[in-house]
């Protein structure tokens, strides 16, 4: 949001207002909208930082996006005609003269520009009533009406690199392997009728395997009827049909009750993942703030903290992870404080909705240049493996690494 503001600070800059001043009159209007973005650039830093824990705050955002779209709408139609402007003019006499002269009917388009800067200046002088006590250095209090709509699907991996540690489930693992243990002599053999699990069986034909299913899980399962519940049935029969040799296993990882439920071919054939211990989870977040395992190198106020923080992970190793990436950014007391009291810690939860919340806290810590930058990978397809490279490439022509002048901007 705020690189949006930016960005429309310095078109309004660049507009050369004198002749639009000249032509129609405007000057005094977009001076009216540079004071009003000004003023709304010095509170958003506030704002992004309340939004988690204050719903006024998130409902004022979200009105001033929508407007702050309209107006670079509107702010890029106008330096197109100043750019064309200033191309097809020969003389600064001819270039005053022609200004907008491309235009079929210049006069309406005039009107049409007045009438649109005028109701933004209306809207955002509108969203400026909301802010209260006002002080430029640091605090902001927002009210407002309307909520804001908002999804974000979280992306995870099924590898291990070498330098990664599975921690706190040992357990797991024992209970899993005994799962593996069981005789599946007694599953009947089943019709196959879809191509990819085919080509799946002979490819397996004749070998001893494992195979693993991870993060199988339907949006729509919670809300829909037999018709994709039988989906989950055929599947259940395609894989059984495949697993048919003693041996042979097939382990289905999924972050859905419902769906563990369907796949469980008999009853104690399904483990239950349980949260991380305390302690398990204060080891993570310890690795990644990278105090080592030297709990010396540790003061004593800032451990104490970290403890209180880790006990409020809910055993997530997610919640665990998000947050000592907020606490590497800072090792000083009150920066660790602020993150123990947010009120997103005090309902962490292995769902959803606290995986959520546990995303969008560690988003709104990024600084706010590279909020689009992270955004920006949303355009990308779930699992698609983007190239660093093209990437930034990407990032730069959509201007958000800065301005193409800067050497350092890669």
């Amino acid at each position: 949001m705020r690189v949006v503001v930016e960005e429309m600070l310095k078109k309004l800059a660049s507009l050369a207002p004198e002749r639009i001043d000249l032509a129609w009159g405007l000057k005094g209007k977009l001076q009216k909208l540079n004071v009003s973005l000004t003023f709304i650039r010095d509170v958003l830093h506030d704002a992004l930082e309340k939004q988690a824990r204050e719903e006024s705050v998130r409902i004022w955002l979200q009105n001033l996006r929508v407007v702050a779209y309209e107006a670079e709408d509107v702010l890029d139609e106008l330096g197109y005609k100043v750019l064309k402007q200033q191309v097809e003019g020969s003389t600064p006499r001819k270039k005053v003269s022609n200004f907008f002269s491309a235009s079929s009917n210049p006069i309406a388009f005039q009107l049409r520009m007045r009438k649109k800067i005028k109701k933004i200046n209306d809207e955002l002088a509108e969203i400026k009533k909301d802010v209260v006590g006002f002080d430029p250095n640091r605090a902001v209090i927002i009210s407002s009406e309307r909520a804001p709509q908002t999804s974000v699907s979280p992306v995870t991996h099924s590898f291990l690199d070498k330098s990664e540690q599975v921690i706190g489930r040992d357990s797991d693992v024992s209970e899993v392997i005994e799962l593996l243990n069981v005789s599946s002599d007694d599953r009947p053999p089943r019709s196959l009728i879809d191509t990819t699990l085919r080509r799946l069986k002979e490819g397996l034909h004749g070998k001893n395997f494992l195979l693993v299913l991870d993060d199988i899980w339907n949006e729509e399962l919670d809300h829909t009827g037999n018709e994709e519940l039988e989906k989950w049935d055929n599947l259940m029969n395609y894989l059984s049909t495949i697993c048919v040799n003693s041996g042979n296993s097939i382990i289905i990882t999924t972050r859905k009750q419902q769906i563990a439920l369907k796949m469980e071919t008999s009853p104690g054939h399904r483990h239950e993942m349980k949260g991380l211990k305390d302690e398990e989870c204060w080891f993570i977040i310890q690795k990644i703030v990278e105090f080592g395992n030297d709990m010396a190198s540790t003061s004593g106020e800032l451990e104490e903290i970290g403890i209180d923080i880790a006990r409020k992970c809910g055993g997530v190793p997610l919640a665990a992870r998000v947050l000592g990436g907020l606490m590497r950014n800072s090792k000083e007391k009150s920066h660790w404080l602020s993150i123990k009291n947010n009120p997103v810690l005090d309902s962490v939860a292995d769902d959803d909705a606290g995986i959520l919340s546990i995303l969008k806290l560690g988003f709104d810590h990024l600084p706010w240049y590279l909020k689009p930058c992270f955004a920006y990978c949303a355009m990308f397809p779930e699992g698609h493996r983007i190239r660093k490279e093209e990437l930034i490439q990407l990032w730069m022509a959509e201007g958000l690494l800065g301005t193409a002048n800067d050497p350092t901007v890669e």
